[in-house]
Formats: C-alpha cells, sequence, structure tokens
C-alpha cells in the first residue's frame, strides 16, 4: 500500500469519526444550558445569527462542541427553550400586559374596564378616628310625636281601611263604635237624644226670657248646655248614623292599632297610636361592661336592616337624650338619641348601631366598601400603575360604620380601589397564572 492510499484511509476514518459524533442527537451539554431538555417548535434559525443571541449561562458566539459548532447547523427542528419567550415584553420591563395575572399575585385591569366600572381609589394616610362601641339598637317614634287615640265611648269597634302605616289627617274618621245589640244601649243613639232635649230646652228658653218669664241666668245655663250637647253630638255620630265615630287628632301616620275590628271597647280604652312629624328616637344597648367609657360617648352611626346606608346623628341634627342609670341585672344599659329622621326611617326598626367614643389620632383606615373578605382574611386592593393592580391582605381593628381602622402605618401612601372592587376581584379570580412566567418592577 503506498502512501496515497494510506492518506485516502486516514481521511476517511476522521469523516467517520466525526459524523458518529454529529449524529449523536445533540446529546452535549452546555455550560448551564441541556439541548437534550429543549425543542423549539417549528422554529427556524435561517437567517438567524446565534453569534448576536444570548442566554443565560450560555454564549452562542464563544462556545464550541467538540468537533462541533452552530455554524455547521442550519437549522434546529422543533428547538425551544422552556419558560423561554422570543417575543418582545411590552408594559413594564419584564412585564407582560397579556397575562392578566401574573406569578407574584398582580392583576392587569384595563383603563377601559376602569372606567366602565367607574372605578375610585383613594390614597390612605394617617388621620383622626373615633373609638366605637359596636352594638344594637331600635329606633322608634319620639314620645313628644305620638298621640294615643282613645275610645270616646263603650262599644264594638269598626275600622275604616286603617291600617299600621296608614297616612292619616287631622279629623279623618278612623272607626267607629256601635252599642247596637248591646244591653247597656247604644251611645251613639244617647247621644243624639242629649242632643235633641238639649236643643228643644234651648229653644224654648228662647222664647221664655223674651217673655221674662226665667231669668237672664237661667236662660244662659241651658244655652251653655245645648251647646256641649251640640258639640259632643257632632264630633261623636257619625253621618251614616253607624255609631259613634273616632277620629285623628294629629295629622301623621298610624304606628300602632291597640284594637282588632269587632272588638268590644270601653270608654277611654287605646285603639290607635299615631305619631306625627319626623322626631325619631334610637335607643341603643351599652354593656355594662363598657360603662367606663360613656362618658366619652358623643354620637352614633347606625344602619336599618333593609337599607346599606349610614345614618350618622351629627348629620341628622341628633344628640343623647338620656341614658339608662340602673341595670336591674341586665346585662346593657340603654343610651336613647334623638334625632331628625328622613322619610326613609321607619318607626319599630331595629339598628345596628356604632357608639361613637373618644377620638385617636394617627390611624388609617379604608372606607369599608374597600374591604373584601375571604375565610375570615380581609383584603384592599393596590393600585400599582393605570392599568396593574395588587390583592393585599389587610387586618382591621375597629370601625364607625363608615370607615374601617387598619393595622400598619407602613400602609400610608398606598392608593387603594375605593370604588369598582368587585369588579377587580372577578378580573383577579378569572385570570391564569402562565407557567413559568416572573415579574419584577
Amino acid at each position: 500500500m503506498n502512501i496515497k492510499h494510506l492518506a485516502l484511509l486516514a481521511a476517511a476514518t476522521m469523516f467517520a469519526a466525526c459524523g458518529g459524533r454529529n449524529n449523536t442527537a445533540h446529546e452535549h451539554d452546555h455550560e448551564g444550558h441541556a439541548h437534550t431538555t429543549h425543542t423549539h417548535e417549528a422554529h427556524s434559525h435561517e437567517g438567524h445569527n446565534h453569534n448576536e443571541h444570548d442566554h443565560e449561562g450560555h454564549d452562542h458566539s464563544t462556545h464550541s462542541h467538540e468537533g462541533h459548532t452552530h455554524a455547521e447547523h442550519e437549522t434546529h427542528a422543533e428547538h425551544s427553550h422552556e419558560g423561554h419567550n422570543h417575543d418582545t415584553h411590552g408594559g413594564h420591563e419584564g412585564h407582560d400586559h397579556s397575562a392578566e395575572a401574573h406569578a407574584d399575585g398582580e392583576i392587569v385591569f384595563s383603563a377601559e374596564q376602569a372606567e366602565a366600572a367607574g372605578l375610585q381609589t383613594e390614597v390612605l394616610k394617617a388621620a383622626d378616628f373615633a373609638e366605637v362601641i359596636a352594638t344594637s339598637g331600635v329606633v322608634e317614634s319620639a314620645p313628644i310625636n305620638r298621640t294615643a287615640v282613645v275610645a270616646p265611648a263603650s262599644g264594638v269597634l269598626t275600622l275604616r281601611n286603617i291600617y299600621v302605616g296608614s297616612r292619616v289627617h287631622k279629623g279623618q274618621v278612623l272607626a267607629t263604635l256601635s252599642g247596637r245589640r248591646i244591653a247597656e244601649g247604644d251611645p251613639a243613639e244617647q247621644v243624639r237624644i242629649d242632643y235633641e232635649l238639649a236643643r228643644k230646652e234651648w229653644e224654648r228658653a228662647g222664647r221664655l226670657v223674651e217673655q221674662k218669664i226665667i231669668s237672664e241666668q237661667e236662660y244662659d245655663r241651658l244655652t251653655s248646655a245645648y251647646e256641649t250637647a251640640r258639640r259632643r253630638y257632632e264630633a261623636l255620630a257619625s253621618e251614616d248614623g253607624e255609631g259613634i265615630v273616632v277620629k285623628s287628632p294629629v295629622d301623621g301616620y298610624v304606628v300602632a292599632c291597640d284594637a282588632a275590628n269587632g272588638d268590644y271597647v270601653q270608654t277611654g280604652a287605646v285603639l290607635f297610636t299615631v305619631t306625627a312629624g319626623n322626631r325619631m328616637t334610637l335607643t341603643a344597648d351599652l354593656p355594662v361592661g363598657k360603662i367606663d367609657r360613656l362618658g366619652a360617648i358623643s354620637s352614633a352611626n347606625f344602619v336599618l336592616p333593609y337599607s346599606d346606608k349610614v345614618y350618622s346623628m351629627a348629620e341628622l341634627g341628633g344628640r343623647i337624650e338620656a341614658v339608662g342609670r340602673c341595670a336591674d341585672g341586665a346585662a346593657y344599659l340603654p343610651v336613647t338619641f334623638v334625632f331628625n329622621a328622613p322619610a326613609e326611617v321607619l318607626s319599630g326598626t331595629f339598628a345596628e348601631v356604632w357608639l361613637v367614643g373618644s377620638t385617636n389620632s394617627g390611624v388609617v383606615s379604608v372606607p369599608k366598601e374597600a374591604l373584601t373578605e375571604e375565610q375570615g382574611l380581609h383584603f384592599v386592593y393596590v393600585r400599582l400603575d393605570s392599568e396593574c393592580y395588587r390583592k393585599q391582605e389587610v387586618r382591621t381593628i375597629a370601625t364607625d360604620g363608615h370607615r374601617v381602622a387598619i393595622e400598619g402605618t407602613d400602609l400610608e401612601g398606598l392608593e387603594i380601589v375605593t370604588r369598582g372592587v368587585y369588579q377587580v376581584k372577578l378580573a383577579a379570580n378569572a385570570s391564569i397564572i402562565p407557567e413559568g412566567h416572573s415579574h419584577n418592577h
């Protein structure tokens, strides 16, 4: 074998060795990078310069394999890096706004969504906050505005379409009383008879006094008796002759009916209670164990079961009217406020009450509408920028009905959502966290 044959044999041997090494399906390890676990999905490097592409821990511009370089590869079939996106990231640095939530708990809520939800925010800051005592109470008409309507005579009661809550006017007939088929007799008939007798005697006395048969004094006595009988007859007798009428003494609302239709009632029995005016009372229950804080109570806030509106004594012209001084074995003392009630406040309604006491300064508080609750924990939504929000847990201390005090002065300066909270919460619940996605501001 000559030298030419030996050279050709050596070249063939080297070619076979290099080809075998290149056909190992890239079973080689870069520093911090293994091609056995990376596939580019339909990703072609045609026209792609690996010398300018730098992966963390992997430099294509300087790294070559044993007997193999990337310059020798024209394509990588189905080659991708797990957790790596070749698309350009927009928005914040390293932040993709196409995802509505991120691994660090942030939520994207676009400016268009915020406008549609009427979203409003508030920057938290320390301020004065009054201590409160949460309790319950009842709203009733003020005693000065309540009038009892009593039976002017005995008889069987017949109501005239009057119910609790009915609007009534002064002089309006509420019911009639009849004594027919009762042994004592019909009071309406007796009133009519008394009137007719007094009228005849008065007319006869008028003729006699002209003839000087009776004195002027006797005539005056008979005149007075007649006027009394007339007024009683006109006030009590019904126009249809059905009995004695019961009329409302004031304009107002019927807040109680103390007798039912068809009941037999005695003279002087309370039939109705009518309230006039808008003065009402709120009687709150102060726990006996908090009697030492009684002197600090200056006002109260309350909410009614049929409304979310919080009423304030300060806004309703209210004041403390009375405080119970005898526990008598009870666990609570009554604290009574008098206030001007709006039309929607109904007498006899139970209320959730916050008794307002002394004021503390430097307290961070949030509107109660800003809070959401999940499994006993409370959260607010913090606005990071025009389209990015974060859900943050807070610990509540107390509430005055309007706002809720929270712990931590480090919360000052945060911008929280106060209106549109539910919509932001829905966006958070409906979002999907992309696998392997991270975010840094």
